[in-house]
């Protein structure tokens, strides 16, 4: 119950002090929310993944999923069984986020792509389809939720997705060392302050003056706000973007350092 009212009083004040369009004066944002946040318009691969979603949504399969993050408590993991219809409907990245990855991804076309936080593949979809010619390695906690990921990954004939499976704190370092620069990340998982943090650090380490990190649920908690508001102080961050649900980190030179709360839908 803490929780959510401290995400109620979060999303008030974003709603607050969000800017649209018409209040933002740096000329790299505007473009960026013209071109990117209100670009709408339906495709064939987000169509295509929208119905996947919408059908697995519907399955009644259990899994037992391994949780490694904030789920697990205290405990060093915590075992959940879950169907693939709930991870779908909660743990799935909804079509308008889905939407947002994918045209980010397709405006900046980068040729590396890192996630953290595989679950079902959803957000990899929209990631993979974006720029399918770039290399996307995408990490997996749970072994069970993996597997559907790969099947989903089969069934949309992917061939530049490669995932990596175990906890993040392990993995990480492996795949970073497989990608010489990360031009873009997706961090969707383990949403805890001192992760998250060290996890953003990680792969700023890799990341050029044209890379775009985005960060899930930085408004879950306390700790995870505290996490955003330090991570987007650090010097490399010119540019920082809260849309409530994701924030969006970009290193160009020349950018004066600014963060701005932007409406999005």
């Amino acid at each position: 119950m803490i929780g959510k009212l401290t995400r109620m009083y979060s999303y008030v004040r974003y709603l607050l002090s969000a800017r649209t369009k018409y209040g933002i004066h740096s000329p790299f944002v505007y473009s960026l929310v013209t071109e990117v946040f209100e670009n709408h318009q339906a495709n064939a691969d987000t169509e295509r993944i929208k119905a996947l979603r919408n059908r697995l949504k519907r399955s009644k399969r259990v899994l037992e999923v391994t949780d490694f993050g904030s789920g697990r408590g205290n405990k060093p993991y915590a075992l959940h069984f879950r169907t693939v219809g709930n991870l779908a409907a909660h743990s799935a990245v909804t079509p308008s986020r889905g939407e947002l990855l994918y045209n980010l991804v397709n405006r900046f076309r980068p040729s590396t792509i890192l996630e953290l936080g595989t679950s079902l593949g959803i957000s990899t979809l929209y990631l993979s389809t974006g720029n399918p010619y770039a290399k996307v390695i995408t990490i997996e906690g749970c072994s069970t939720t993996s597997e559907v990921a790969r099947e989903n990954f089969a069934e949309f004939n992917l061939t530049n997705i490669k995932m990596l499976t175990g906890r993040f704190e392990d993995v990480l370092p492996a795949a970073l060392d497989q990608l010489a620069t990360v031009d873009f990340a997706f961090i969707d998982g383990h949403h805890e302050y001192e992760p998250t943090k060290n996890y953003a650090r990680m792969i700023m380490q890799r990341v050029t003056e044209n890379s775009v990190i985005v960060i899930d649920d930085i408004h879950w908690s306390a700790g995870m706000e505290k996490a955003w508001k330090e991570i987007c102080s650090l010097p490399q961050v010119k540019v920082s973007i809260d849309v409530f649900r994701f924030g969006m980190l970009f290193f160009r030179e020349g950018l004066s350092k600014q963060h701005f709360g932007i409406r999005y839908r």
